[in-house]
């Protein structure tokens, strides 16, 4: 950078600065390039385009395929929850028919327990929050002493 001099003798600068962000170098930098070496530039730049977008398409569809998947996973589950629980009151109500009433009794009162605690553990499950993470040590936590309890 040159200055010129006021008439006091102090010496004046001037900076131009600019700031510039993108994929690409900037066009007056690009024009600075030959020919060639802008194409390739252009083409390099194209191709890492369509390589992250078809990874994005890629995982977008995997995450579909997961979701579909658990839900299928969990349809299945109750599905398999109430015919338990259906053979479960099946199974106490037969009871008593022959006589068992105390028998049909605890065989009733274990399925009700059993599919209550399934549908409590599941919202409790689905309420919970996730615990943070510890922060990592800050500069210079490694090299104090620890603290002493007293």
């Amino acid at each position: 950078m040159a200055g010129e001099r006021d008439q006091d003798g102090n010496v004046r600068v001037r900076a131009d600065v600019g700031i510039y962000e993108g994929p690409l170098p900037h066009p007056d930098m690009m024009a600075r390039y030959d020919p060639a070496t802008r194409e390739a530039i252009v083409k390099s730049w194209q191709d890492e385009t369509r390589h992250r977008r078809a990874l994005e398409v890629r995982l977008v569809t995997q995450d579909e395929t997961a979701q579909r998947d658990e839900m299928a996973i969990t349809k299945l589950g109750m599905q398999f929850g109430l015919t338990i629980g259906l053979a479960g009151l099946a199974a106490s109500l037969v009871a008593v028919a022959l006589g068992g009433h105390v028998v049909g009794g605890v065989i009733a009162g274990l399925d009700l327990v059993a599919m209550m605690s399934v549908f409590a553990r599941r919202h409790a499950k689905r309420n919970e929050t996730p615990t943070p993470a510890p922060s990592p040590p800050t500069k210079g936590d490694e090299l104090a002493p620890p603290k002493r309890k007293r």
